[in-house]
């Protein structure tokens, strides 16, 4: 025996209105078909559902029975369609979030917890991965989005640009031109300068030996793989480096940061997805970007 929804959403509506011309107009459809299928039903089940009174019908012993079973049902189906519109939605389920380390104290952190607020349903998972490790994990679908400050040369990925973050010179607080207020770049042609690799970010490596070539310096370097790491060798006193407005307003300890008159641009955060599977939230996230942003200049 095959049931089908809409008899079942037939019945309900029958037995809670009591009255099959209320039943037919609360269904948008004639009387006469909706007594058809009731009785259709009951020829089904082999039972009478309704005792049939002039003004109003009454649910039967097994009318009552089959209304216990059949409002479950039917909002179990109603919840299913509500959790597929969502899923294709992305506002349920599992999202993967991947981000470089210096970009989680900025503007990303309250987007984060904003989308987290606003879509509880959606499991979140974060991981901090490099740019190339990001890529990778993209394509091969563990994530939807990645956070990080290199363009993607893959064609199979895309990339927005959600934020653009000033640079600060770190200084150890025992250099002698720590406290200095205006500092030259050709101040700084003696010190070891703390660099992040050009594997990692070349247009950020490329900017920085432009600016030294423009000040007539050729300083020498030691290397970390971010801008935390700059800022912990720098609190060690083995150098100087530029950082993201971000980690420097963290505070290290035996730090001050300083702003240059000759300045490197803004580091760029991109948001990376696949090309042929934008994320259904993506337009959320630009947004959130945008006004979080806007809030707090």
């Amino acid at each position: 025996m095959a049931l089908e929804l809409r008899q079942l959403r037939y019945f309900v509506a029958v037995a809670e209105e009591k009255n099959f011309t209320r039943a037919a107009e609360r269904l948008f459809m004639a009387q006469p078909p909706l007594s058809q299928q009731i009785q259709k039903l009951e020829e089904q089940l082999g039972v009478k559902l309704f005792e049939r009174h002039t003004r109003e019908v009454k649910l039967t012993r097994a009318g009552k029975a089959l209304l216990s079973q059949a409002r479950p049902i039917l909002e179990s189906v109603q919840r299913a369609v509500v959790y597929t519109r969502k899923a294709a939605l992305e506002e349920v389920g599992h999202m993967g979030i991947a981000f470089v380390g210096s970009s989680i104290h900025g503007t990303l952190s309250r987007v984060l917890a904003e989308y987290r607020r606003t879509h509880p349903e959606v499991e979140i998972e974060l991981l901090e991965l490099t740019a190339e490790r990001q890529y990778v994990n993209l394509k091969n679908g563990r994530l939807r989005l990645g956070f990080n400050r290199v363009l993607p040369a893959d064609p199979q990925l895309q990339s927005v640009q959600v934020e653009a973050e000033p640079f600060l010179l770190a200084l150890p607080s025992t250099h002698p031109l720590a406290h200095k207020a205006d500092l030259e770049l050709s101040d700084l042609g003696q010190d070891t300068w703390v660099t992040i690799p050009r594997r990692y970010t070349p247009w950020l490596h490329d900017a920085l030996v432009s600016l030294w070539h423009g000040a007539n310096i050729t300083p020498s370097t030691l290397e970390a793989e971010n801008f935390h790491t700059i800022a912990g060798l720098v609190s060690s006193g083995l150098g100087v480096g530029f950082v993201v407005q971000s980690v420097a307003s963290m505070g290290f300890p035996g730090v001050v940061f300083r702003t240059l008159q000759v300045q490197l641009p803004p580091a760029p955060l991109y948001m990376t997805y696949l090309r042929d599977d934008p994320p259904a939230q993506l337009t959320l996230f630009a947004d959130l970007f945008e006004r979080l942003q806007d809030r707090n200049t």
